[in-house]
């Protein structure tokens, strides 16, 4: 019995100095590849460069918790399994080495990449993924190795010398990063506020259940609509992309902040680009000046970083695809960011042309007449497009009609992306503690005026776009008809933060709307492009044609859809709305320069083709 035991006694100490050093093996593994994980996020997001030391602390705790955790796990694992090895007969010890080799190489390679796929990063291609999955395996079993021959070579009277080191300096690093976060967030015990701006391009607000449309397009937006302050009447600075966006990050008018041209050739054939100057303080740079942690993500060739676009943002990714990449993007870094005050701006791209939505949603709203095989035209949008201009296709009622099925699709392919966000959200405890503004940049036409697509008129389905407030807990819900516009969302934002907003901002605050009363003081709303400039009222609108020096009056509240001019009838109202404009123009326009733009890159050309901007 005492023999036994004598026996057994060096093997429980073995053991138990093995699952020690395993540990300690683990936790300098840990904290190794943690600071490796925060290094290249900080490469990539620059935010010590930025001056935002806290979140660069934060991300630092987060890698290397999250890592030291996963690892110390795996390899107090593979000890467990270790001993039941020797449980299995005819097993020699270079076959148990492979066997302890392999198990620990893939627990390794499983944790690493549990990881991978959470980051916004992680390709969605089989062939790039396998490439990833291999380099992964291979650099688990390199890890693995080293360590199976650490182990293999220690000694029971190396052991104290050996490991009080690392163990030191492991135990030093997590203390080091730990303690200052665990003050900081006792310290702290006001949950922030969060601002979240949700841009859908090409959404029309008439193609809303809660705007009224018959089709059920929108269950997640229309539920988000009954908690938020909506406005009916929300009008849009022109009628694409590059200039609305400009205009709702500055609150400036298209022709102050100069991005108002279509993309346009230079004389040496290269396409060119207006850019927003850095000399506008922008959306991003009024919070980041506040103190919020400023990140875009968005797919839009139209707002590159070079094109002005990412200024006052920590980070800022134009280029990440579908919705689903976006929110993937978002719920990654709103993991590591949301105990701080967070402003993200999410541009979705999904509903614009051309109308290609998923599989399973193609025909939720009409079935096809495939002789014109629709579903296919459509995907090369630039030809499409440019047949229909060039008169190469006549559209019918019909087509329109099934152009428009397929766009209605497209909203509800992405009004699920939409729910998923919303319960992420709420998961994270963020939805009730922010203010989020859901509204689009343009509308799109389906032969209203004779033509499809946008940023070629002035007309209603162009400009009205949804606009949708939810303040935090939903509180100041409601619906005002009133008349507001895209550049009102800056000063909003701005007093709901108690930011001082600078002096030559256009739009007017829409908090004036929280107590529900529509008795504001109305402002005649102006959008622009480069040869039309349209100013709207309650009652009527003109739309001017600088070059052709003609107009056109509509009366709103009778002809809604703007198919007859009254230019010619009510001549006085036209005249009086043309010389408005003109004065109007004549201030705002004054100060224009031509800055001659930047280049565009090919992968923009490309993708601006694709979405049937430029031939």
């Amino acid at each position: 019995m005492d023999r036994t035991r004598q026996e057994t006694a060096p093997t429980d100490r073995r053991f138990a100095a093995q699952v020690v050093v395993s540990a300690i093996f683990a936790l300098v593994l840990g904290v190794l590849a943690g600071a490796g994980r925060w290094y290249f996020d900080d490469v990539a997001h620059a935010y010590f460069q930025n001056r935002q030391g806290d979140v660069f602390l934060s991300y630092l705790q987060y890698f290397v918790n999250q890592s030291t955790l996963v690892i110390v796990g795996i390899f107090l694992a593979a000890e467990i399994l270790f001993q039941l090895l020797k449980l299995l007969p005819r097993l020699n010890d270079r076959a148990i080495f492979l066997v302890r080799l392999f198990v620990v190489s893939a627990l390794l390679c499983a944790a690493t990449l549990y990881v991978f796929h959470a980051q916004y990063w992680f390709p969605l291609a089989l062939s790039r993924r396998v490439l990833i999955y291999v380099a992964t395996f291979i650099g688990s079993a390199v890890v693995a190795l080293a360590y199976m021959k650490f182990r293999q070579s220690l000694r029971s009277r190396d052991f104290g010398r050996t490991t009080a080191v690392p163990a030191i300096f492991a135990t030093i690093v997590l203390a080091a990063i730990n303690i200052p976060a665990v003050i900081a967030k006792h310290e702290t015990s006001d949950q922030p506020h969060h601002v979240i701006v949700i841009l859908i391009d090409a959404l029309r607000a008439d193609h809303l259940g809660s705007y009224g449309y018959s089709r059920p397009t929108s269950p997640a937006l229309d539920a988000f609509a009954k908690e938020s302050m909506r406005f009916t009447q929300a009008i849009s600075q022109s009628s694409y992309t590059k200039p609305v966006i400009a205009s709702l990050f500055t609150s400036l008018y298209p022709s102050q902040h100069n991005v108002f041209r279509n993309t346009r050739h230079d004389a040496a054939g290269n396409f060119i680009s207006d850019v927003l100057d850095d000399s506008f303080k922008t959306m991003a740079e009024y919070l980041r000046d506040a103190g919020f942690n400023t990140a875009g993500f968005l797919e839009q060739a139209q707002l590159r970083s070079y094109m002005g676009f990412a200024q006052g943002f920590y980070y800022y990714k134009p280029d990440m695809g579908a919705a689903a990449e976006i929110n993937r993007g978002f719920f990654h870094w709103l993991r590591l960011n949301k105990h701080r005050k967070l402003f993200a701006y999410l541009h979705y791209l999904d509903v614009h042309a051309p109308y290609t939505p998923p599989s399973r949603y193609r025909d939720m709203f009409g079935s096809f007449d495939h002789s014109t095989n629709f579903p296919e035209q459509v995907k090369d949008w630039q030809k499409f497009k440019g047949d229909v201009t060039d008169g190469n296709i006549t559209l019918t009622q019909t087509d329109a009609e099934q152009l428009m099925a397929l766009y209605d699709a497209e909203i509800r392919a992405l009004d699920d992306d939409m729910a998923a966000l919303f319960a992420k959200l709420k998961e994270e405890g963020i939805y009730d503690n922010s203010l989020i503004v859901i509204t689009a940049d343009h509308g799109d036409e389906f032969l209203e005026h004779g033509s499809v697509d946008h940023a070629h008129t002035l007309y209603d389905e162009l400009l009205r776009v949804p606009l949708m407030i939810r303040f935090p807990k939903g509180e100041n819900r409601g619906i005002v008809d009133m008349q507001v516009q895209t550049i009102d969302v800056l000063p909003t934002i701005l007093e709901f933060c108690e930011i001082d907003q600078d002096p030559h901002v256009m739009g007017h605050s829409l908090l004036t709307y929280k107590s529900g009363a529509n008795g504001h003081q109305q402002f005649p709303v102006f959008s622009e492009r480069a040869d039309l400039i349209a100013m709207r009222t309650e009652k009527y609108k003109f739309i001017y044609n600088t070059e052709l020096k003609t107009g056109e009056l509509y009366d709103l509240q009778n002809d809604p859809t703007e198919s007859k001019n009254l230019a010619d009838e009510e001549v006085k109202t036209a005249t009086q709305m043309q010389n408005e404009i003109l004065r109007w123009a004549e201030i705002t326009r004054s100060a224009m320069t031509d800055q001659g733009g930047v280049k565009v890159d090919e992968k923009s050309v490309k993708e601006l083709r694709s979405l049937g901007y430029i031939r």
